[in-house]
């Protein structure tokens, strides 16, 4: 016979078993329920920029989530061993308690921030009691959290344990799936929905053991707490009703009907939260090439052209870029680097990893206008150092090459800043990746624009720039996003842009 949950007084070992059972028997529900949540938080991670949008989303995720779970609760503890314990069949009976489950779980969430932070060990200790109870308690019972409290109530420390072991590791391996994909040079929703597969069993080990730590809590209160299989009835026999049971009143509203219903209803709700802030809208016509200059009509400038994807990149604030090695004059690489950057106004922080084996320069980091590099020479070798530009110190000239990332991972801005002295001499359209994108061809008189500047620290950015050494090309797409720059040749020296508004902050070094 099946392990029905863990019993009275067992400890850790047989906690585990218990969990590890109930995986075993619930694989198939489990795992359809968890690509449920998984493909909501998918939906929800591309949203983009906008506050209002990405609010709405992430809250019809995480209804979701709760309801999913709510699910695999009804299915591990109501429905375990039956033909009916399916998927459909735990949504549809945990959607009769959804609505009072997102009630309680808004208000645990909000005690719980609010134990964090005034006090923190009481918003940690509530945070234990209500991951490892609350779903359980509203759905099978049709408790409050105060139910809850009575449930862990001399069993805290042992219901830690039980709740750290079962998320502990699962929000490790989310933490290095996630970053793993958000290295990959691919497009955002492609790497949410990765994201997401990789999270699908996860998600299925978390709900099966802490559905065994409720288990072993009730069996406190009620030692004959538990799942009971059913009796054996002939093919085609009705079930006997259990004694003491009430006779099904039919005459209400079906519990399927009332779990679909729910169901189309959410997923309507995810579909047009997809399509509202991913839909790009009308086909438009590539952007015409420019006109040519003549006598009565002075050159554009990147300013004029490149606002709107300024705009966009101060909306998503960061994101990865990747150069292709490549030497621009007397043999001098300076391409060939990869690094995350983060964006604040007209303030760019990058921390990029230089891949020519020419150079010393191994890393840099810029933060605030502070730069770092690590190379193979500086004393302790391969330690961070401080340095500054001009200065005359020992790595005044290495500390340039924090200048030349800043360019690679934020040329927009750069060009944006020079004004009149950033000027387009061409465009035009072409597909890139698979997308359309418009190019502009964007002439910089760095000596100019440094002669104009009035902030010194741009003043030593425009005197060191890479775009002024030769025309450069900058490719947007039709959502405005940066998607590709060049220098000199178009087909030579690229820099890739992906992951936008994907990444963390870019911090100093340790």
């Amino acid at each position: 016979m099946a392990d029905d949950g863990p019993r009275r007084g067992t400890g850790i070992g047989e906690w585990r078993r218990s969990g590890l059972g109930m995986v075993r028997e619930g694989v198939r529900p489990l795992l359809v329920l968890a690509s449920l949540a998984a493909m909501a938080d998918a939906v929800a991670a591309p949203v983009g920029p906008d506050p209002v949008v990405g609010s709405i989303a992430m809250a019809v995720a995480a209804v979701v989530r709760a309801w999913t779970y709510a699910a695999a609760v009804v299915v591990l503890l109501v429905l375990r061993g039956r033909r009916a314990g399916s998927a459909l069949s735990g949504l549809a009976r945990s959607a009769r308690r959804l609505p009072l489950l997102v009630g309680w779980l808004a208000v645990g969430v909000v005690a719980t921030v609010a134990g964090l932070a005034l006090l923190v060990l009481p918003g940690i200790w509530l945070l234990v009691v209500l991951t490892a109870t609350l779903v359980a308690v509203v759905t099978i019972e049709g408790g409050s959290p105060l139910r809850c409290l009575r449930l862990v109530r001399g069993r805290w420390w042992a219901t830690a344990l039980r709740v750290l072991l079962a998320v502990g590791p699962v929000a490790l391996w989310w933490a290095a799936t996630g970053a793993a994909v958000a290295a990959l040079p691919v497009h955002p929703v492609a790497a949410a929905v990765l994201t997401a597969v990789l999270a699908v069993p996860g998600y299925a080990v978390v709900a099966a053991f802490l559905a065994a730590a409720y288990v072993e809590l009730r069996r406190r209160e009620d030692p004959g707490y538990g799942p009971v299989p059913l009796p054996s009835v002939a093919p085609g026999a009705a079930l006997p009703r259990p004694a003491g049971t009430p006779a099904l009143d039919r005459t209400g509203p079906s519990p399927v009907l009332l779990g679909v219903g729910g169901g189309v209803l959410l997923a309507a709700a995810l579909v047009a939260v997809l399509v509202v802030t991913t839909w790009p809208g009308p086909e438009r016509a590539p952007a015409p090439p420019l006109a040519a200059v003549g006598p009565e009509r002075p050159p554009a400038t990147a300013a004029e052209v490149l606002s709107a994807t300024y705009a966009r990149s101060r909306l998503d604030r960061t994101g990865i870029y990747r150069a292709d090695p490549g030497d621009l004059w007397e043999d001098v690489g300076y391409v060939g680097s990869r690094g995350e950057f983060a964006l604040d106004g007209d303030s760019t922080s990058v921390h990029a990893r230089l891949t020519d084996t020419g150079l010393s320069v191994r890393e840099t980091i810029v933060v605030d206008d502070r730069r770092w590099i690590r190379s193979r020479y500086p004393e302790p070798v391969g330690h961070w150092v401080p340095c500054s530009i001009g200065d005359g110190s020992v790595y005044a000239d290495a500390c340039v090459y924090t200048v030349y990332q800043q360019d690679l991972a934020d040329p927009v801005a750069v060009l944006m800043r020079a004004g009149r002295s950033a000027t387009v001499v061409g465009s035009g359209a072409e597909v890139v990746d698979d997308v359309p994108a418009t190019w502009f061809d964007v002439r910089l008189a760095a000596d100019r624009a440094a002669a104009d500047e009035p902030d010194p620290a741009w003043r030593t950015r425009f005197a060191e720039s890479l775009l002024g050494a030769a025309p450069v090309r900058v490719w947007t797409g039709p959502d405005g996003r940066l998607l590709q720059l060049a220098f000199a040749a178009p087909s030579d020296n690229r820099v890739r842009y992906t992951g936008w508004g994907l990444t963390g902050p870019v911090l100093p070094p340790r």
